[in-house]
C-alpha cells in the first residue's frame, strides 16, 4: 500500500492527466497518431512511474539490442504484469507486445497495450493463436515497432523454479519474418506489484543475450530453438540471483522481513 501512496503523491496527477488526455485517446483511435508519438508519450510516463517506485535497474547486454540496426524480436520470460512496462522503460526504440488476452482487462496496462496496438493472444483458442502469430510476423517484418513476445505464454508465479517451457510458436515469428531474435531474461519484477512486498527500492535484473538469426532457427527447428532460448534465459537468471540476494540482505529491514523477501522466489507470488 505504501508504494502506491508514494506513487499517487509523486506522480498521481501526471499519470491521471496523461492517461485522460493522451493515452486513453491513443487507445481509442491509434490510427490518428503516429506510433512513435504514442510510444514516446507512454514511455515518458512509464519512466516517471518507475522513478516513483524506485526501481533499481541492473541491465546487461541491452546495447546489443540498441545497436542492432535491423528489425528484430525480443523473446522473454515472464514473471509479472509489470514486465511490458520494464521493456518500455528501457527501449527507446518503439516496441509492441504479444500479450495474453487477460492483460487487456487490467487497469492502465490494458490501455497502454491498446495504444501500442499490442496483439491479444487467447491461449484457449487455436484460431486466435494462428491469427495473432501471423499479425506478429507482419509487424516484425513490415511494421514500425519491434515485437516483444513472452514465450512462456503466462506468468511464472514460482520464480524459484526453472523458466517455464518456451512455446515453439514464439520462434516462428522471427523465422517467418526473417529477422533476428534476442532472448530476454527478467528477474525481480514479481516484487513490484505484489501487495505483500513494500520496499524503498526494487531490484530488477534485465539481460539481453546474443541474437539468434533465422538461419539458425531453421537449422535447429523452432522447438529446439525455443528450448535453447529458455536454457540461456535460465542461465542468466541463475547468474543474477546471488546479486539479488546480496542487495536484499543489505537492505535496512527486520530479519523477519528479509527472510520473507529472500524466500519469495521459492513461494508462489500473488
Amino acid at each position: 500500500m505504501l508504494k502506491y501512496l508514494r506513487l499517487l503523491f509523486l506522480v498521481g496527477f501526471r499519470v491521471l492527466a496523461t492517461f485522460i488526455f493522451y493515452i486513453n485517446r491513443y487507445a481509442r483511435h491509434p490510427n490518428k497518431y503516429p506510433f512513435e508519438v504514442r510510444y514516446n508519450r507512454i514511455r515518458h510516463l512509464v519512466l516517471k512511474i518507475w522513478k516513483a517506485f524506485r526501481i533499481d535497474f541492473h541491465v546487461n547486454g541491452f546495447e546489443k539490442y540498441v545497436n542492432y540496426q535491423d528489425k528484430c524480436v525480443i523473446i522473454s520470460n515472464h514473471l509479472s504484469d509489470s514486465d511490458p512496462l520494464i521493456y518500455i522503460a528501457l527501449s527507446e526504440k518503439p516496441i509492441t507486445f504479444v500479450a495474453k488476452k487477460e492483460a487487456f482487462t487490467y487497469p492502465f496496462v490494458s490501455t497502454c497495450l491498446k495504444a501500442l496496438e499490442a496483439l491479444p493472444l487467447d491461449r484457449e483458442n487455436l484460431r486466435n493463436q494462428v491469427d495473432t502469430l501471423q499479425r506478429a510476423i507482419d509487424i516484425a517484418k513490415n511494421g514500425v515497432p519491434n515485437v516483444v513476445i513472452f514465450a512462456e505464454g503466462t506468468r511464472n508465479k514460482n520464480p524459484g523454479t526453472k523458466t517455464l517451457e518456451f512455446k515453439a510458436g514464439s520462434s516462428k515469428v522471427p523465422l517467418r519474418a526473417n529477422v533476428a531474435c534476442f532472448p530476454g531474461a527478467l528477474y525481480g519484477t514479481f516484487r513490484i506489484f505484489s501487495s505483500k512486498i513494500n520496499l524503498k527500492s526494487y531490484p530488477v535484473f534485465v539481460d539481453i543475450l546474443d541474437p539468434i538469426y533465422p538461419s539458425e532457427i531453421e537449422e535447429m527447428n523452432t522447438i529446439n530453438t525455443a528450448e535453447k532460448m529458455r536454457t540461456l534465459v535460465d542461465k542468466a537468471i541463475t547468474k543474477n540471483k546471488p546479486l539479488d540476494y546480496q542487495i536484499i540482505s543489505q537492505m535496512k529491514l527486520s530479519q523477519k522481513k528479509k527472510d520473507r523477501l529472500l524466500a519469495c522466489d521459492l513461494i508462489k507470488i500473488d
